[in-house]
């Protein structure tokens, strides 16, 4: 910082203008009965380095069974500090039965650490 004119002059000062966000990084995926699991990531954008922030999930079905179709309850994922990407692991369980496509609905809500909710909360 240097004085310039009675003002205050500032080298290299970076103003962040963005409000941390929680978001799926994307809004569906698709696998066969085939796949065992199915890696879910959700992003912290413009998150502080030195802060940590959570987000819960809940998770519905369409036509789906827990437990015989998928494994997955609703819970919490946790940013720590530095942290930019948590992964939600969903279980597929393969059955011989031939059906409709299934469906599982995830969605977050109830940010914490001062992150808003982004644009992408749902995810099928």
């Amino acid at each position: 910082m240097a004085a310039a004119g009675g003002h205050a002059v500032f080298d290299n000062l970076l103003l962040r203008t963005a409000k941390p966000q929680i978001e799926f990084a994307k809004s569906s995926s698709s696998a066969g009965e085939d796949k065992s699991r199915i890696l879910i990531d959700v992003l912290l954008r413009n998150g502080l380095s030195d802060k940590s922030y959570s987000v819960g999930y809940s998770v519905s079905s369409k036509n789906a069974e827990r437990g015989s179709d998928y494994v997955l309850d609703s819970g919490t994922l946790i940013f720590e500090p530095g942290l930019e990407r948590a992964t939600i692991n969903l279980i597929v369980n393969s059955d011989d039965t031939a059906e409709a496509d299934e469906v599982i609905e995830l969605q977050l809500y109830d940010s914490t650490g001062g992150a808003e909710l982004g644009g992408q909360v749902r995810y099928s």
